[in-house]
């Protein structure tokens, strides 16, 4: 399977060429994939989907139907990950935020356009953001070609490819999502203590091609690297990224849609890519190569749904690492770790996939994990040396340390006198069922968008006066739904210390990149049971963050997502100048789906410089909401201080 397979758009980026309107129509159905009984969400009757590839500048419209008959019976939306959406805050995508779901048939507003503008360069991806969603396959890369890039770093035009990975499931998401949330998961041995743990995926794919394997053709290399961009589309999964080839080095020319420098890169022998993060390489080979893609299997650490191979019994017990027979001896737990290969044709014979194979790993074309009886964690035992060399493998700590340097200096942002600290708990519920909230807080989506209720109101309107009651059919409680809501003043700078009591968690924000201030590493040794277990986290004192006496790079790197580890922090900085309802989530969709989730307003109500009354129309008319007595959009936002007891008049489906 070839690059030009997956992409629908191959645009010329030529120096000079005018911005172009880009029309997709993504027309979807729930259906089962082929012969299987796995149902994923189809685009235009296909799966995968084709991407998107546009030049800079270029305006992306998106129009998405979600069908009357074979649809999605919950609605759907769709966000442009990385998008910061500037003056566009109602195309950002997540239902009851920005938007209400398109929904299947019915009354509501069926047919909605996107319409996106591409001005900033990088490697993005289009997902669902209606909660737990994207993982039934409504994803897809989302590029945005630079015409400077291929002079600055070195590359040709014809050599840029994208390899997105993911995790999979052979049932249907909807299938593996509710055996979540009835808690089948546990951790092992401590069954009456923990549950609530993510279902283990049981494959790994590379451009969404099930067989888990698809090739490049790079033969046209002209002698010059080719430029690779690798995007983590997983549901829950970290992947580690290596070549078979000890002598090729990866080049990191990008982070999350931010161009780095083209002088004094970092090189890495392997990447660690969590889900929702993108990077772009540099890789020079005269021969061809495999990339491999490996889900990291302490993720899923003495969880009681992982499959586990037993090896052992008689005179194959082992005793302090050595075969031998005899009290004290123990069986080996394996298993073969998630695989997907892509495979780059440069010229010459394709190299065979290959891992030293072992007593009980004897398949030598995937690698091989164990289990450890005593504390449960599972771990990688036969990569080749390079891959397995964590001082070579790109982490997200580097861009703490200040090893990814922006192409376009910003200089640390510092404490002002109007600065806000916004303090991120990645928390779980008490109890046996440990699932993952924010705060201690679980965010549901509510039935007014949060972005519709800040644009009703009226300079004096207190958040009290903007919310209507709820439509025909619709709870109080659902209506209400929202925590974890966060009012940030315009042009304020704002510092969010994100830590993690439970577990690990890749931290999302929309509507910007956040500087990475300061980037805590785990506790050592801390074992896969006390990782999961709800514990507090040594906060920063708020004195360190208004003096600015932590240690921090001089040019930070600014991305969109990044890994929070168990039991520590980070501290990560904004300038608040792109007023809107923005989300900020969990991109562990098991998370999301447990709300693991906030908002944060820039500009509250009450101050006049919030986005303008075409914003909220345009949400208004998305939703289909009318008044109680008919009225408009209009009459609901005019009438809203006039008589604070009119705000409650309600805001109804048609």
């Amino acid at each position: 399977m070839l690059l030009s397979w997956r992409f629908g758009v191959l645009p010329l980026l030529l120096h000079g060429v005018l911005a172009a309107d880009r029309y997709y129509n993504w027309h979807l159905t729930y259906e089962a994939l082929g012969d299987s009984s796995k149902k994923v969400i189809l685009i235009n009757g296909q799966w995968p989907p084709e991407g998107i590839e546009v030049d800079l500048n270029d305006k992306i419209i998106l129009t998405v139907t979600n069908d009357a008959l074979n649809g999605v019976d919950e609605g759907v939306s769709v966000h442009a990950h990385g998008f910061h959406q500037r003056n566009s805050n109602d195309q950002d995508g997540p239902v009851g935020v920005t938007q209400c779901d398109i929904k299947k048939g019915g009354t509501q507003t069926q047919v909605l356009p996107y319409v996106w503008n591409a001005v900033q360069p990088g490697t993005f991806w289009v997902h669902s953001h209606h909660v737990g969603q994207y993982p039934w396959g409504l994803r897809s890369p989302l590029i945005v070609r630079s015409p400077d890039d291929p002079e600055y770093y070195g590359y040709d035009l014809a050599s840029d490819f994208v390899v997105d990975m993911a995790d999979t499931w052979s049932a249907s998401m909807e299938d593996v999502e509710n055996q979540f949330q009835t808690g089948q998961c546990c951790f092992d041995g401590r069954h009456e203590d923990l549950c609530g743990m993510e279902i283990p995926p049981d494959g790994a794919i590379v451009h969404d091609t099930l067989s888990g394997s698809c090739s490049y053709d790079a033969l046209s290399t002209n002698g010059k690297p080719i430029r690779v961009r690798l995007i983590n589309m997983s549901a829950s999964s970290t992947f580690y990224v290596f070549s078979n080839d000890p002598g090729i080095d990866f080049v990191i020319i990008e982070a999350d849609g931010t161009p780095l420098k083209n002088t004094g890169n970092p090189v890495a022998k392997s990447i660690q890519l969590h889900p929702g993060q993108r990077y772009s390489v540099l890789i020079n080979s005269s021969k061809s190569f495999l990339l491999y893609s490996v889900i990291d299997p302490d993720q899923y650490s003495g969880n009681t749904c992982q499959q586990m191979n037993t090896y052992g019994g008689g005179n194959k017990l082992l005793r302090d690492g050595k075969r031998g027979g005899g009290g004290g001896g123990r069986a080996i737990r394996w298993n073969y770790a998630l695989t997907a290969v892509a495979e780059f044709n440069i010229g010459g014979d394709m190299p065979t996939p290959y891992f030293e194979p072992n007593e009980y790993c004897t398949e030598s074309s995937v690698p091989c994990y164990t289990r450890n009886d005593d504390d449960k964690s599972q771990s990688l035992v036969n990569l080749p040396a390079h891959a397995a060399d964590v001082g070579q493998r790109l982490s997200d700590h580097w861009a703490a340390a200040g090893k990814l340097a922006p192409k376009y200096d910003v200089p640390r942002l510092t404490w002002e006198d109007n600065s806000a600290i916004i303090t991120i708990d990645l928390t779980a519920t008490k109890g046996t069922m440990k699932f993952a909230n924010l705060n201690n807080k679980a965010f549901y989506s509510p039935q007014i968008p949060l972005l519709l209720r800040q644009v009703q109101a009226g300079p004096n309107c207190t958040n009290t006066d903007v919310i209507p009651q709820p439509g025909p059919d619709y709870s109080v409680d659902g209506y209400f739904g929202a925590n974890n809501t966060f009012y940030v003043k315009r042009d304020t700078t704002v510092f969010f210390v994100v830590g993690s009591e439970t577990g690990r968690h890749p931290f999302h924000l929309h509507g910007y990149d956040f500087q990475i201030l300061y980037l805590g590493t785990e506790p050592r040794p801390l074992k896969p049971f006390d990782r999961f277990s709800p514990s507090g986290v040594s906060w920063p004192s708020e004195e360190s963050i208004k003096t600015n006496s932590f240690p921090a790079p001089e040019n930070p790197l600014r991305r969109d997502t990044l890994q929070i580890g168990s039991k520590t922090y980070a501290i990560l900085a904004i300038k608040a100048d792109n007023p809107g309802a923005w989300f900020l989530h969990c991109h562990n969709d098991f998370h999301s789906l447990t709300g693991m989730a906030g908002t944060v307003i820039v500009d509250s109500p009450d101050t006049d410089t919030w986005n303008s009354a075409s914003i909220g129309q345009s949400v208004w008319d998305q939703c289909g909401f009318k008044t109680s007595s008919g009225g408009g959009f209009s009459d609901w936002q005019n009438n809203c201080c006039a008589n604070p007891s009119s705000c409650m008049a309600g805001a109804y489906f048609r």
